[in-house]
């Protein structure tokens, strides 16, 4: 049977462009969401409400995730004036994963201004929602954002986020089962993981591997080798 041979700088491009960050051949880091804080056109950013847990829940596609760090936004990246626990529920509201991300800025600050803490690695299922959700303490001055026009969801998640927030007044980081009208997501909390891109041949990376060689041979006119 005859097989395309892609390079492997080709090959790592392709991996990189489904992955957002690749760590070798294969496997790569994400987070839940991005944005771009957009007060502009009708998001919000405000002073999270006391004592409450705020976040979103989303689905994860076709391939697992492995959850290794839990975090929660900082605005402009300064430092967060409280402690923040993040927690994920699973759809039975079982707390599956749970971290605190400290005050201050000893957590690990990305270029989104999410501030994360490593956690023991948890699995989340292919096809399966969950909950996240981040404490926001009595007194706290951190900030929340949401109805974000230029949110942007892993492209390893499936379905739409739905923003959700706990009924307030909880001295604890406590389940978020009540909904955000108008939300894409309240952000809040978020997630790093990895997960692996299936090796060529397998029928949904086939489909990812030929949308996105399709466009550089349109940009290049280049073919790939055919091996005997």
């Amino acid at each position: 049977m005859k097989t395309a041979a892609i390079s492997g700088g080709l090959l790592t491009t392709l991996i990189a462009t489904l992955c957002g960050t690749s760590l070798g051949t294969g496997v790569c880091l994400g987070q839940l969401i991005s944005f771009t804080p957009d007060s502009a056109n009708g998001g919000t950013i405000q002073l999270a409400a006391e004592s409450t847990t705020f976040g979103y829940q989303f689905t994860v596609g076709n391939s697992p995730i492995l959850v290794n760090a839990l975090g929660v936004w900082d605005q402009n990246g300064a430092a967060l004036n409280s402690s923040h626990d993040v927690g994920i529920w699973d759809a039975s509201q079982v707390e599956i994963a749970s971290g605190t991300v400290p005050s201050g800025a000893s957590g690990n600050l990305d270029s989104s201004s999410f501030r994360y803490v490593s956690i023991s690695p948890v699995e989340l299922a292919a096809h399966s929602t969950y909950t996240i959700g981040a404490y926001y303490p009595s007194g706290n001055t951190d900030t929340i954002a949401y109805n974000q026009s230029s949110t942007s969801p892993s492209s390893f998640l499936s379905g739409p986020i739905t923003g959700e927030n706990s009924n307030g007044g909880e001295a604890v980081l406590t389940f978020p089962g009540g909904s955000v009208s108008d939300s894409s997501g309240v952000f809040g909390p978020n997630a790093e993981f990895t997960t692996v891109v299936p090796e060529p041949g397998a029928t949904a990376f086939a489909a990812a591997l030929a949308l996105v060689g399709f466009a550089f041979w349109r940009r290049t006119h280049s073919k790939a080798t055919v091996v005997g």
